[in-house]
């Protein structure tokens, strides 16, 4: 009653802990909240903040203690919720968080499962101070200094719906804060997504950034809107990976700017040796996955109805590299293959991206073997040069 619901800093526990949260109501939490560790004031406190701290975690050998930052065998950690409601939680709904910078000889992991859990009209006050990189209904984040951790999140049957900002003045612009997300998975190792739906929030429905998801079974993301991607948001260092016969539904979701489906924020080079942001595990035969995306009515403000950015048509799927490069599916046939795009609308923009090159047209066929154009006009004379 005082802020989060439940705040659990997880610190000094023993191998094979654990933590089990289920048939409970996280609700209605609105109260200011000061973190017992640090003594910081939290005016926006989420339902349920999980923090674990990889430095303390410790363990018994030979009736000795040793922290988890000087040696570690494999210690497990285990949290589980099941059966759980989550609704109008002011700070958002759950921050699952592992933090630490210990330097051991084997991995510490840590299991986070959440299933059959409600997240419901999560919100948050926004202020000119608060993070613009947040989430309004659950943030998934490993610390940069705890990489040699592992933290494993398992979300099954997990449902979000209606999150939202409040603001409390007429010059907030939710254009400011292109960040904002209704699932942030933050530099997370594994996240393995299966049969959950993620529908009708004010803000992009997941934003992946430097994390490695799964989707497994039938998931879905419908009825979004935000402002770089309505239903999903990938950056540079992000891949999801998509298991044999799971289907992700994209349905009617909205981005005011690029990406109403999806926006692949590429900042490398690409080229057919670029691994996709997607990428598809093979069943028994090695050049199938049966693995679909099916995007349907998806729109955007400026460009890129179903998916703006990368070139999903000329980059790599690791399990071809596996292949003789004769028997290798062709990068634009795989896409084919994997994607079903449809719309209800007239648009020609369900595939588009930022501008990578220039070409001009002759006799209305596009030339990129023309460098240049000379011309001669007179003073007041109009001229047309297509270019593409």
């Amino acid at each position: 009653d005082a802020g989060a619901n439940i705040y659990c800093r997880m610190m000094n526990f023993v191998s094979n802990s654990s933590l089990e949260v289920v048939n409970t109501s996280l609700s209605y939490g609105n109260r200011p909240f000061i973190d017992p560790q640090y003594m910081q004031y939290w005016d926006q406190a989420p339902g349920m903040y999980i923090d674990i701290d990889s430095e303390n975690v410790i363990e018994y050998t030979n009736r000795t203690l040793r922290t988890c930052n000087h040696h570690c065998k494999a210690i497990h950690t285990h949290i589980s919720l099941n059966n759980v409601t989550m609704q109008e939680n002011l700070g958002g709904g759950m921050k699952v968080y592992i933090s630490g910078s210990g330097k051991w000889t084997v991995p510490c992991c840590f299991q986070v499962q959440i299933s059959n859990t409600f997240i419901n009209g999560s919100y948050i006050y926004y202020y000119t101070s608060t993070d613009r990189r947040s989430s309004l209904a659950l943030l998934i984040q490993e610390s940069k200094e705890s990489k040699e951790s592992i933290m494993n999140v398992s979300l099954s049957g997990l449902t979000i719906s209606n999150s939202h900002v409040v603001h409390e003045d007429e010059s907030w612009k939710l254009a400011d804060y292109p960040k904002l997300s209704t699932m942030l998975v933050y530099e997370a190792s594994s996240v393995y997504i299966h049969n959950c739906s993620i529908e009708a929030n004010h803000a992009a429905g997941i934003v992946a950034l430097s994390s490695t998801m799964h989707m497994i079974g039938n998931n879905t993301l419908k009825n979004n809107s935000g402002i770089i991607g309505g239903a999903m948001s990938l950056d540079a260092y992000s891949t999801m990976y998509l298991h044999p016969y799971s289907i992700l539904r994209i349905t009617n979701n909205y981005a005011s700017s690029y990406g109403g489906g999806i926006v692949i924020n590429q900042g490398l080079v690409r080229n057919y040796e670029t691994p996709c942001s997607y990428q598809l595990l093979p069943t028994g035969d090695i050049l199938s996955s049966e693995a679909h995306i099916i995007m349907k009515d998806n729109r955007a403000g400026i460009a890129g109805d179903g998916i703006y950015g990368g070139d999903l048509l000329k980059c790599s799927q690791n399990s071809q590299k596996l292949v003789h490069e004769s028997q290798r599916e062709k990068p634009e046939n795989i896409f084919n293959n994997t994607f079903i795009i449809e719309s209800s609308f007239s648009t020609d923009s369900e595939l588009s991206s930022a501008a990578v090159g220039l070409c001009y047209c002759t006799h209305s066929y596009r030339n990129c073997n023309i460098s240049s154009l000379n011309v001669s006009v007179y003073p007041g004379q109009h001229y047309t040069v297509q270019a593409v």
